[in-house]
C-alpha cells in the first residue's frame, strides 16, 4: 500500500537501500514489493520509495522475513554535503559486506538530529562542508558520546593554498583516520572491521 505522495518527507523513512540492507535483499526487490503494495511507502516528490521502520517491520512479521536489526552492528554516519559522493560512499561500503548500517547527512543540522537519534559509532566528515567549523563539531558529537569515532574526509583537488592542511584538521580534532574521496575504501574496510 502506497502512502500519498508529499514534497516533505520526513527524516526518519528508510530509503530503499535501507531497507535492502536489513533485509539483506537488493533495493530494487524492496522497490517492486513497494510497487505491489506488499510493504507500506511512501514517495517523495521525485517518485522515490520511503518506507517507516514500524511499517518495514510489520512486513516482516507478516512475511516471516528475517529482518537484521541495524543496533546489532557499527552505525556509520557521513557528513556529507555532495549527494552523488554519498551514494557512491554508501554503495562501496555495502559492498564490504560488513554488518554497518549507514546514515547520510547532507548538513549539520541534520547530522544532529541523527547523532541524537542513532548514536553512531563512527562519523566520516567531509572537510570541505561549507561552514565547518570542524572542532566545534567534533567536540559536540564526543559529548554526545565519547566512544565515537571520527574519520574524516578530504579531497585534494579543493585544497586551497591558503587554507589548513586537511592533516592538520584532522590532528586538531584527533580523527582517528583521514581518507581521500572518494572513500579510500581498503583503509576504511580496515579500519571498519577493527570496530566490529
Amino acid at each position: 500500500m502506497e502512502r500519498k505522495k508529499n514534497k516533505q518527507v520526513p527524516s526518519d523513512y528508510l530509503t530503499p537501500a535501507d531497507v535492502a540492507r536489513r533485509l539483506m535483499v537488493s533495493p530494487i526487490t524492496v522497490n517492486q514489493w513497494a510497487k505491489k503494495g506488499w510493504i507500506k511507502s511512501f514517495k517523495t516528490g521525485g517518485g522515490h520509495h520511503r518506507f517507516l521502520l514500524e511499517d518495514l517491520e510489520s512486513f516482516c512479521r507478516s512475511r516471516g522475513v528475517e529482518f537484521v536489526d541495524s543496533d546489532n552492528g557499527l552505525k556509520l554516519l557521513i557528513l556529507d554535503a555532495d549527494l552523488k559522493r554519498c551514494s557512491k560512499s554508501e554503495k562501496l561500503i555495502a559492498k564490504l559486506s560488513l554488518n554497518v548500517a549507514i546514515h547520510i547527512a547532507n548538513d549539520i543540522f541534520t547530522a544532529g538530529r541523527y547523532v541524537e537519534r542513532y548514536k553512531p559509532d563512527i562519523v566520516m566528515i567531509d572537510l570541505s562542508l561549507p561552514g565547518l567549523n570542524i572542532l566545534e563539531l567534533c567536540n559536540s558529537l564526543r559529548e554526545e558520546k565519547q566512544s565515537m569515532r571520527i574519520v574524516t574526509m578530504y579531497d585534494q583537488r579543493q585544497q586551497h593554498p591558503d587554507e589548513e592542511s586537511a592533516e592538520d584538521q584532522t590532528l586538531k580534532v584527533a580523527a582517528e583516520l583521514l581518507i581521500p574521496k572518494p572513500v579510500g575504501l581498503k583503509k576504511l574496510r580496515e579500519f571498519l572491521k577493527s570496530e566490529e
